[in-house]
């Protein structure tokens, strides 16, 4: 008798449907399609487009708290519904529209020749980016060490490079794009070393300059 009044309840709640989902069916029905009749105490209190509304994850949710206890029987009937629903609000497609058999396509006119190839453009020079510091002392340095990194050094200057503490430069070489630690150290060392040549080439001209000078005053 329980089983009768869920399938009275659940075809009558089909058959006073209205709008775009009316006549779809029942979830009885849909619920008999799939072997899950015994589960039909378990919806007594559902309607199809109550279930319809639920996205597949809160289906599967809800169908658990009405007592659907085994996940492939919720999954089962998840899909049924969904599928049903996708069926029912499936717009049909008109037919389309019937071709004559004696009908032939008019000929195509032929083609418009292609354009003509356009005037050959004069070559122009391609200007190769500058691959050297604008630092003629950088410049040289690079050229004797043969480190093909100037790109990265690029408006630096040897004066403020040299300025750097070694643990600083390596970082400062870094940072403008030289990869490779082998080249940032060998490249930190001939500026130290360029460095030291130079402060003691300006010592030895400031000594000789002074010594000339004393030399000028005793006479």
């Amino acid at each position: 008798a329980f089983r009768a009044t869920t399938h009275d309840s659940m075809r009558d709640d089909a058959a006073s449907s209205s709008g775009p989902l009316a006549g779809c069916g029942s979830l009885a029905a849909i619920a008999e399609g799939v072997e899950l009749q015994h589960l039909l105490p378990q919806l007594a209190g559902e309607t199809l487009h109550s279930l319809w509304a639920l996205q597949r994850p809160a289906l599967l949710s809800h169908l658990r708290s009405i007592g659907v206890e085994r996940l492939t029987e919720r999954q089962k009937l998840a899909t049924a519904v969904v599928k049903a629903r996708a069926a029912c609000t499936a717009a049909p497609q008109p037919p389309p529209p019937a071709t004559p058999l004696a009908a032939v396509p008019p000929p195509q006119p032929p083609p418009p020749p292609p354009p003509p190839p356009p005037a050959a453009q004069p070559p122009t020079a391609a200007q190769p980016p500058p691959e050297s510091p604008s630092d003629d002392q950088l410049a040289a340095l690079l050229s004797s060490l043969s480190l093909d990194v100037g790109c990265a050094l690029r408006g630096a200057s040897f004066a403020d490079l040299a300025a750097l503490q070694r643990p600083e430069l390596l970082a400062a070489l870094k940072e403008r794009g030289i990869a490779r630690l082998s080249d940032r150290q060998k490249l930190a060392s001939a500026i130290a070393k360029a460095a030291r040549t130079a402060a003691s080439v300006s010592t030895s001209s400031s000594t000789l300059a002074a010594s000339s000078a004393s030399a000028s005053a005793s006479a």
